[in-house]
């Protein structure tokens, strides 16, 4: 007889949950923190090594923002799997259940 495991959809939902608020919070801070991070053009003055420190500063603030994003889709994505995933059990486990059994 093969081994087998058992898997509690329950968890998986919980799991998904605190994904979803993760991926929520990640959403506010970045917003904060993107809207406190930004600079104006002049904060870096207007000589010439300025610009290429200006420049660095956007690169950066562009890859932050991008990472952040990335973060974001990450965390709501595996909210989504685990909620799928749940369902996916439930149904197979319907499925697999002898009608007077249910």
């Amino acid at each position: 007889m093969a081994q087998g495991y058992e898997v509690e959809p329950a968890a998986l939902e919980l799991a998904s949950q605190v994904f979803d608020v993760q991926g929520k919070q990640a959403e506010i801070h970045a917003g904060v923190f993107l809207g406190l991070a930004a600079l104006p053009d002049s904060a870096f003055g207007n000589l010439p090594e300025s610009y290429k420190l200006a420049n660095q500063f956007q690169a950066f603030f562009q890859q932050v923002q991008t990472d952040l994003k990335a973060l974001q889709d990450s965390l709501n994505g595996c909210s989504k799997r685990l909620t799928q995933t749940a369902k996916n059990y439930r149904v197979a486990e319907g499925d697999n259940t002898l009608p007077g059994q249910r």
